[in-house]
């Protein structure tokens, strides 16, 4: 094109194709002068059939409003392959232009025929009712008018079966029941399907068989299929009150729909026919009338369908003229009635939508309701007013809307298997199956049923421009729907398989207000029962190099439904965006749907997959709502397609962004390469409702290959509810960084959508986990403020976490004022289904790190454990976090190690640390351990009690702390038997000192005890103990305290007698202070003869290891020195005292990490024993310990292998170490 075309200022319609062309044979290359503009004054102008190329700046510009764009390749070549782009946008819509339409609304549709004008022995004269039976092998119960073999008389007919109709028919002939004769005339017009074995019929029975008739009454047909013939069983003929004329139409749920009149006669005849009529309910049960149906302001209504919404919704569709109308005028109407309170709703007018018909009524011959995109259908005809003679037929959808109401109605033309001439006119309908009848040209004619699908047809082609494929730029004054792009590829060829890029956005809503992206129509999609297809009314927005949909500068109300955007058009494989699959900037109130409250789940779901960013970015935006859509999963609902970075990512100062919502409006975020979801910086009142993160929806695993969820946000109130996380590499949430206000109440976490299976079988026949693959929830960073809990109404009863191949929770770094409650972990969803037994690999519950104020069960005393911590491999719960944690109301069941395991000083007060309510049931080792260390709880106490318990069989010792002379005999009384285990009697504390001398003489582990009080040892058994004791005459003295500090219960009697029952540690030093780093001063006392050094190092508190080497792995006993002598913990014989001497060592150690003990050997570097045995030749235990009255802890250490030479009095070197720092 050698010069730009001027602007179109007037009305006008381009249209480049021929009859029956879809797509553009007529290009224009601008040769880089400007692209065609709609200018002011153009409204309502419309481009077809063009490829727009070359344009200097955007191909088509949009100044008007009301235009309409369609079939066109913008910035692509006529082969729909090659780009030759516009080096602008591909269409520019400015801010003065509104009202356009992008693409189509009319979808394409594949309509089968079948012609059921004979079937077997039966003429079927026309088929009036169609119902769904829910029932697969006989998907539908059709019934209508016809005779029988040779017989002319007129009766009903009715089948189960396809909607082809091929098999057996079944005659109703109400006439055998109410003693009619062969003149009389039944017809069916609504059918139902009430079980396997009984149907229900409604229509009109017409005694005398004349035409117009003298007479006409309802019926209702209830039982069996066969049994309608030759019977009066199951007949009620009913007539309105007053009437002349009752027709029942149509029947649902107990409720029928039909129509009465009185007698009209023919002008100059005496012949009566039917009046313009009046509609009414009828209830079966009550065999009565209940409600008239009359439309405001008319004069006559009819009521010929009825469908079923909810258990107190009906919707109503017939016909009606107002006052004033000229005879022969008919509107359409839809109405909801409700029956509890007997009431009509929501009117709502309609006409068929076809101007070129002319003077038209429009007719409704029927309804269905179609929960799984909550939409009706209805069968649809308009008539020639003057004549009254049917002019066409429509299949007629209407979407509900989310409050409810009738939303959008679209028009599908029927035309009987593509005829040319004659008359299609429906009669019934269920869901996209239509009955109806044909009217050919000749006169002949046809009764039929038919089977229409939906499907995307493509309209503009808009990819390879500079710019954007569309701009729509400033429309923020609109206060409808502004602008509507829908059915468009943009970013790829024409087939939809390989990317075209545009050089920025898909499309830039830029300020705009109210566009639509896409559009509510599912086509039966429906991909959690295994139906995918396209949505009809989607566009494919991929291949793009900057975001698929850019959303901002205070864009507000823009709606994207039933989209692919970043995936080919089967949205099965990838082709990518750029940049963002969708990003929202600086844009409150939009909103991603992918189907409604009513309908299936992803009916119209937006595929946001297989783009280089993230799936969905929301920055500095409120109020989002993100529904039903797909992240990083294929449409196929089975393959991941995952996006480069998050599913979605929310962050800057965003605020309540509602992301999912009740059942079905839950998102999918799997299979992405980050994190299915990330909520960072401030942004809050986020809920994350009914997501699948890391699963399919309702199948198997599409992992994440972080997270399901990371939160680091510091913004609070973020809530995440309801949502399966499951399948991804690393922890199914991670709450970390300074994340604050975070409520994470019921959901499952490692297990499938029902929460009662740890596995799946895929297509190859492998059994997959759906475990997470590190921690269920992992907390840490300087999180705080985290509830895991809740007690919101769901189809979950409570968290649970289950199944991961880490700690079902982890609680670690500088975690704070966490709350871990009403919460299963280990067991199925159901927790007393006790057979479904999943634990986590690592154990239940792990708190350590520097973490404080965590809280586990309810403390508040009220209630029930509400915390079950079962079947973990591992403890259930072990803490080795700082202190300030409470345990109370839980359970403690079936896991393989111990039920509750200490690391850490925590509490050194059991009475402080474990509150109410704990229950320990069969776990392997028992209930309570105390990890090697000093200053642990390897007691516990409950408050206000006077006993104690111990977690598994151990030696217990006494030490007498009075100084009083009185002999008292001591013992432990067990609390479930009653029966008394003596100790040692002992006399006051004075009599038993030992002095160093006797030490030497005697071997350490009978001598040195507590704080050198001679005490024997005494095996104690599992269970809760109270301290008793007797004087010498046999008089028992009350117990009036008893205290825990560390491994040592204080008991104290009447007359000032103390003894303190005492239980030795193993000899690993672990954490010990309040304080990030603590300073110990050691008592060191020698009693062997080599010049022995010592050495302090860091170990895991689990395992030992040091350096990833376990105690006993070649190198470790090396590696540990190495690690002593990096923090100058070091001590050789030169520092500690001579032989039998005392004196002090100080060292510095940090009270979150756990540490292990080296034997020098006579100063020999080469010659290390360690305090894990596992570390030594042949396993030798080298250290022994004992807990001090105060909580201190005293380590004797032997020299000589125990296994070999050694005297085995473990006095060689003793440390003493104080209760506290």
């Amino acid at each position: 094109m050698s010069k730009a075309l001027p602007d179109i200022s007037d009305t006008l319609s381009i249209n480049g194709l021929s009859s029956g062309q879809t797509k553009p044979i007529i290009q224009l290359d601008f040769s880089g002068n400007r692209g065609i503009s709609f200018a002011a004054g153009s409204d309502g102008s419309s481009l077809i059939g063009l490829s727009l190329v070359g344009a200097s700046a955007a191909g088509l510009t949009l100044i008007s409003s009301s235009n309409t764009v369609q079939n066109n390749y913008i910035g692509v070549d006529l082969d729909g392959l090659n780009a030759i782009g516009n080096e602008g946008n591909g269409i520019t819509i400015t801010a003065s232009s509104t009202s356009n339409l992008i693409g189509s609304i009319t979808p394409g549709n594949n309509t089968t025929w079948n012609d059921l004008s004979e079937a077997e022995d039966y003429d079927i004269n026309a088929i009036q009712g169609i119902r769904d039976t829910n029932n697969g092998t006989e998907p539908y119960i059709l019934c209508g008018t016809g005779t029988e073999g040779n017989a002319s008389q007129s009766i009903g007919v009715v089948r189960l079966g396809a909607a082809n109709g091929n098999g057996p028919w079944n005659s109703v002939n109400a006439a055998n029941a109410f003693g009619g004769s062969d003149r009389s005339i039944t017809s069916c017009y609504g059918p139902e399907q009430l079980d396997a074995n009984t149907v229900r019929v409604v229509g009109a029975y017409n005694s005398s068989g004349d035409i117009p008739p003298n007479d006409t009454s309802a019926f209702i047909y209830t039982g069996a299929i066969d049994q309608a013939n030759g019977t009066t069983e199951g007949f009620i003929e009913y007539q309105y009150p007053g009437a002349k004329w009752t027709f029942f139409h149509s029947t649902q749920e107990g409720l029928v729909v039909g129509n009465w009149d009185d007698t009209k006669t023919i002008p100059d005849t005496d012949q009566p026919i039917i009046g313009a009529g009046k509609a009414f309910i009828y209830e079966v049960s009550s065999g009565m009338s209940i409600a008239d149906i009359v439309y405001p302001g008319s004069k006559s209504t009819t009521a010929y369908g009825i469908a079923k919404v909810n258990d107190d919704r009906f919707a109503i569709t017939g016909s009606y003229s107002l006052d004033g109308e000229p005879d022969g005028v008919a509107h359409g109407y839809l109405v909801y009635y409700s029956p509890s309170d007997n009431s009509l709703t929501e009117w709502t007018s309609w006409d068929v939508n076809n101007e070129t018909l002319g003077n038209i009524a429009s007719h409704a011959d029927g309804i269905s309701y179609n929960s799984s995109d909550n939409t009706f259908t209805l069968a649809t005809v308009a008539f020639d007013v003057t004549t009254g003679d049917p002019l066409n037929g429509y299949l007629m959808t209407v979407q509900r809307t989310a409050d409810g109401g009738f939303g959008e109605k679209r028009w599908t033309e029927v035309n009987y298997n593509n005829q040319s001439g004659g008359v299609t006119i429906p009669t019934s309908v269920a869901g996209d199956v239509m009955t109806g009848a044909y009217v050919a040209s000749n006169g002949s004619e046809a009764t039929w049923s038919s089977e229409t699908s939906f499907v995307l047809d493509p309209s503009n082609l808009i990819s390879g421009n500079g710019g954007n494929g569309i701009a729509i730029l400033g429309s923020s004054t609109a206060v409808e729907t502004n602008n509507t792009i829908a059915q468009n590829r943009i970013g790829t060829n024409a087939e939809g398989t390989t990317a075209l890029a545009n050089g920025e956005n898909g499309i830039l809503i830029d300020s705009s207000n109210r566009n639509l992206i896409g559009g509510t129509l599912s086509g039966g999609n429906d991909p959690t029962q295994g139906n995918t297809t396209p949505p009809p009314l989607g566009n494919l927005i991929s291949g793009n190099r900057g975001n698929g949909v850019l959303i901002r500068n205070e864009a507000s109300k823009n709606t994207l439904s039933g989209n692919f955007i970043g995936t080919s058009a089967t949205g099965n494989s990838k082709l990518g965006n750029g940049g963002d699959g969708v990003a929202i900037l600086n844009a409150d109130n939009n909103q991603l749907l992918g189907c409604q409250l009513e309908s299936s789940p992803f009916v119209y779901y937006n595929v946001v997959s297989g783009n280089e960013g993230n799936g969905l970015r929301i920055t500095n935006s409120d109020h989002s709502i993100i529904h039903a859509n797909f992240f990083g999963l294929a449409a196929n609902n089975l393959d991941p397609l995952g996006n480069q970075q998050n599913g979605a990512l929310i962050e800057g100062d965003s605020a309540n962004t509602q992301y999912g919502g009740v059942i079905p409006l839950g998102n999918v975020n799997s299979g992405n390469s980050l994190n299915g979801i990330e909520v960072k910086d401030t942004a809050s009142g986020f809920i994350t409702f009914n997501t699948f993160a890391g699963t399919t929806a309702f199948g198997g695993i599409a992992p994440n290959q972080r997270n399901g969820m990371l939160f680091t946000s510091t913004g609070g109130d973020n809530t995440v509810r309801t949502n399966v996380i499951a399948g991804n590499i690393n922890h199914g949430i991670h709450i970390t960084g300074g994340a604050a206000g975070i409520t994470v109440d019921p959901n499952i976490i490692g297990l499938n959508t029902t929460g009662d299976s740890a596995t799946f079988t895929d297509s190859n026949g492998e059994i997959i986990s759906y475990a997470n693959g590190l921690d269920g929830i992992r907390i840490d960073g300087d999180a705080e403020n985290i509830s895991i809990a809740g007690t919101n109404s769901s189809v979950i009863p409570q968290n649970t976490i289950s199944n991961n191949n880490g700690y079902g929770i982890r609680i670690a770094g500088n975690a704070k004022q966490v709350l871990v409650a009403n919460t299963a972990i280990g067991t199925g969803s159901i927790i007393e289904k006790t057979e479904e037994q999943f634990g986590n690999a690592q154990g239940g519950i792990f708190v350590g790190g520097n973490s404080n104020a965590i809280t586990l069960g309810d403390s508040s005393g009220q209630g029930n454990a509400d915390l079950v911590i079962a079947n973990n491999s591992g403890n259930g719960l072990t803490i080795e976090g700082t202190l300030n944690n409470q345990l109370s109301n839980t359970v403690f069941k079936n896991n393989t190690e111990y039920g509750l395991s200490f690391l850490g000083l925590n509490r050194i007060e059991a009475d402080q640390q474990i509150n109410q309510g704990v229950t320990y049931l069969d776990n392997s080792f028992g209930a309570v351990a105390i990890a090697p260390g000093w200053a642990n709880l390897s007691l516990s106490k409950e408050i206000d009690t006077n006993s104690f318990s111990v977690a598994s069989d151990t030696d217990i010792s006494l030490l007498r702390q009075d100084t009083s002379d009185a002999v008292v005999n001591f013992g432990l009384q067990s609390q479930s038997t009653g029966t008394i285990l003596p100790l040692t009697p002992l006399e006051a504390a004075s009599s038993q000192s030992l002095n160093l001398e006797k030490i030497v003489e005697n071997t350490w582990s009978q001598t040195e005890g507590v704080a050198l009080g001679g005490r024997i040892s005494t095996a104690l058994a599992e269970g809760t103990w109270i301290p008793v004791a007797t004087d010498q005459n046999g008089n028992v003295l009350d117990l009036q305290n008893l205290s825990l500090a560390g491994n040592s219960a204080t008991a104290t009697f009447s007359g000032d007698i103390q003894a303190v029952y005492s239980v030795g540690g193993t000899g690993v030093l672990a954490t010990a202070a309040e304080e990030p780093v603590a300073r110990v001063t050691a008592t060191i006392r020698r009693l062997g003869g080599f010049d022995n050094g010592l050495a302090i190092y860091e170990s895991d508190p689990l395992t030992g290891a040091v350096n990833n080497l376990l105690p006993g792995d070649a190198g470790y006993l090396q590696a540990a020195l190495d690690n002593a002598k990096q923090a100058d913990r070091v001590f050789s014989a030169s520092q500690l005292p001579g032989y039998k001497q005392s004196g002090t060592i100080d060292f510095t150690v940090s009270t979150q990490s756990n540490y292990g003990i080296l034997i020098i050997v006579d100063g020999d570097e080469s010659l290390l024993y360690s305090s894990y045995a596992a570390a030594n030749p042949g396993e030798s235990n080298q250290f022994t310990s004992f807990t001090t009255p105060g909580g201190g802890l005293t380590i004797g250490i032997e020299d000589l292998l125990t296994n070999g030479v050694s005297d085995q009095d473990f006095n060689d070197l003793i440390i003493s170490l104080p209760p506290a720092i």
